[in-house]
């Protein structure tokens, strides 16, 4: 569950449209650009901090968990969750490639290059350690893991920094294009209206 919502703009086909494109709309030049130079997408500016404060709280579930016990991987301690979420991102795109070998036609403009930039998007988020496994979704022989408590738990944040820990790279390049949009918008507003000539 934590992982789909930290794979949410991954998943979410939408990602990879442009604003307000469609099937029978395609994207406009200008469009394009805001898709390709700041991620602003076809999902809805207010839909996207939901979906960031979901990854947020997501990731701090992990964090949480990872306060609470300890792995390890034939006696080496090691990130379970980062190792899982390595291993489901390896999975999607290594599932594209396959698609794409096969002539199968997935999500609307959703390239392998786009799919590959946005899981790298998410990963960065947090340091992924090595990989232990292979290219697929298993995770292999589990007796090889042991999961203990540890002796002093660390503690969750708080709600209200959710948001900011799920901020990615693209969600901030993103905000700053909508932030420099919405600017723009309210100088054409206050500019004063020219004075007409009375003859």
């Amino acid at each position: 569950m934590c992982n789909l919502n930290i794979l949410g703009n991954v998943l979410d086909h939408r990602t990879y449209s442009a604003p307000n494109e469609s099937s029978d709309r395609p994207a406009t030049e200008a469009q394009r650009l805001l898709l390709l130079t700041s991620d602003v997408n076809n999902i809805p500016p207010e839909e996207r901090a939901h979906m960031r404060y979901a990854r947020g709280m997501a990731l701090e579930v992990l964090r949480w968990a990872r306060s609470q016990f300890e792995t390890r991987f034939n006696l080496a301690v090691v990130d379970l969750p980062s190792i899982y979420l390595e291993h489901q991102c390896r999975g999607i795109v290594q599932y594209k490639k396959m698609a794409k070998k096969g002539n199968y036609e997935g999500a609307p403009n959703c390239t392998l290059i786009g799919l590959t930039a946005q899981v790298k998007n998410v990963l960065a988020l947090h340091k992924i350690p090595p990989g232990i496994a292979p290219n697929n979704l298993l995770l292999g022989d589990l007796s090889r893991f042991s999961c203990t408590r540890k002796k002093r738990p660390g503690k969750i944040r708080a709600m209200t920094e959710f948001q900011k820990v799920g901020e990615t790279e693209l969600d901030k390049r993103s905000l700053r294009a909508q932030a420099g949009r919405a600017g723009a918008n309210e100088a054409v507003e206050e500019r004063p209206a020219k004075k007409q000539r009375v003859f």
